[in-house]
């Protein structure tokens, strides 16, 4: 999938980033993370650091605290393979695990400047998604919305302790108030052993997760519901196999047959080729841009906020309301060149440019953005329009399901509609077919699409139906 058809479907609210662990860095210095110079010749990343700039690097939360905690617990010597936080939290058995854990939170809450903020301030930003699951046990989310303004999110942390589970009140969504998921727990707050650090940790989370979500009216029963209707956008997931595999499953609430689309931003989360194998299978897509895939988080990321908020020079108008274009897929070029010249001036659009989500949500995504959106323009032409029609083929369930909205939400007598039907090219059409789906409706037709029509086109449609400008 193209970065423009995400983006083209992210507005709709069922896409909700599922928040892996390599993007959540800090700024260290070796001197701070290995004082006692026991692990620099064994570790790379303290072998290669560069001499200028302090000798400063840059690091994984899960390595910086992995490191600190070697340190803390006197291990003599650390390799490349060992330096991962729950292997390390599992050397030193002397330590009692609420003793280790404490020590884990005390290091972490050490941490402030350090915290490399930037890419979640660029997530917490986009306030189209409203939904937020956070696979790590950090608040590096919650300290970036804490810089956006006119969003306040919940923080909903799973626990360990089965008794503290279902106290949260949870509230549906929205824009200026999205949900915060931290699924494997908090180190942040206490209790500090209420999160998942070890491979058991993490398999006894998922089994209390599991028989809660199933729990009527608990909290997480309201959770998962409000969840399994989304589409799971994995970012920078670098979690082992096994445990994608049923975390996914999880947040799903349905079998990977039946689930919704599991859209993958970044080569790093295909890092195993049985893991990409398995999500390509079930309904995986990869995030692409000009055809090539992403190859980190953090350039995924930058993209996507570049598009969504900064594509726009600040001088050029922008506005409030939204169009989707309804199209056959034969004539998906004409519908490609309207989205154009709709989005360079300024347009929001639902444009679905390779039909990814109407044979597979149409009920989650189709449906959802016209019940919402402010102007449905159906592209008529002799492909969409003939005799003998396909009900079968989406399009005319869009058109089905518009009139529906049309007569359940107008006034019958009321001369304007929302849907803004548009003849294009120089055929003639079936009337007696049109007036089937749009009966009532005036039609007006669009002469060619070349640059200076569709240009002259949208200036009029803005100009008509008195579009509200934003700022950009």
């Amino acid at each position: 999938m193209e970065i423009e058809d995400l983006i083209s479907i992210i507005s709709s609210g069922v896409i909700v980033p599922v928040i892996g662990n390599d993007f959540c860095k800090v700024k260290t210095t070796p001197d701070r993370i290995d004082p006692r110079t026991r692990y620099r010749n064994s570790l790379p990343i303290l072998k290669n650091t560069p001499e200028q700039n302090n000798n400063e690097l840059v690091i994984t939360l899960n390595q910086y605290l992995a490191l600190r905690l070697a340190d803390r617990f006197n291990l003599p010597s650390l390799n490349d393979e060992e330096l991962n936080l729950n292997r390390v939290f599992l050397l030193k058995s002397e330590f009692p695990d609420d003793t280790k854990y404490k020590i884990l939170h005390d290091e972490y809450s050490q941490l402030n400047a350090e915290k490399q903020l930037d890419l979640y301030e660029k997530l917490a930003s986009i306030k189209q998604f409203q939904f937020y699951i956070n696979t790590g046990q950090d608040i590096f989310l919650l300290d970036a919305f804490e810089k956006v303004h006119n969003r306040q999110p919940q923080f909903i942390a799973s626990q360990l302790l089965e008794s503290s589970n279902n106290n949260t009140i949870i509230k549906e969504p929205s824009e200026f108030e999205p949900i915060v998921f931290n699924i494997f727990g908090s180190i942040s707050k206490p209790p500090y052993n209420d999160c998942a650090i070890t491979d058991e940790n993490y398999i006894e989370l998922i089994v209390k997760l599991q028989e809660q979500s199933a729990t009527p009216n608990s909290s997480f029963n309201i959770l998962f519901n409000i969840l399994k209707q989304n589409n799971l956008l994995i970012i920078g997931g670098s979690f082992p196999d096994w445990l994608m595999r049923f975390l996914i499953r999880l947040i799903s609430a349905k079998r990977y047959t039946q689930s919704n689309q599991k859209l993958i931003a970044d080569t790093d989360t295909l890092c195993r080729i049985e893991f990409a194998n398995f999500l390509k299978q079930y309904k995986g897509q990869i995030i692409t841009h000009q055809e090539n895939p992403f190859k980190s988080s953090e350039d995924f990321i930058n993209t996507l906020y570049a598009m969504i908020t900064g594509g726009q020079s600040t001088d050029k108008p922008r506005y409030k309301e939204k169009v989707f274009i309804s199209f056959i897929s034969d004539d998906r070029n004409i519908a490609e060149q309207l989205n154009k010249a709709f989005t360079e001036k300024g347009v929001p659009t639902f444009f679905d440019g390779k039909k990814i989500f109407a044979g597979t949500n149409f009920e989650n995504v189709i449906k959802p953005e016209i019940q919402a959106c402010d102007f449905f323009l159906p592209v008529i032409t002799s492909h969409s329009i003939q005799d003998r029609i396909d009900i079968t083929r989406y399009v005319y369930k869009e058109w089905t399901l518009a009139n529906f909205r049309r007569q359940a939400k107008e006034d019958a007598s009321a001369v304007s509609t929302f849907i803004k039907p548009y003849v294009v090219g120089p055929d003639a059409i079936n009337m007696d077919v049109f007036k089937i789906y749009f009966e009532g409706i005036g039609m007006e037709r669009i002469a060619d699409t070349n640059e200076n029509t569709l240009r002259s086109f949208v200036e009029n449609f803005i100009r008509l139906n008195s579009l509200t400008p934003v700022n950009a």
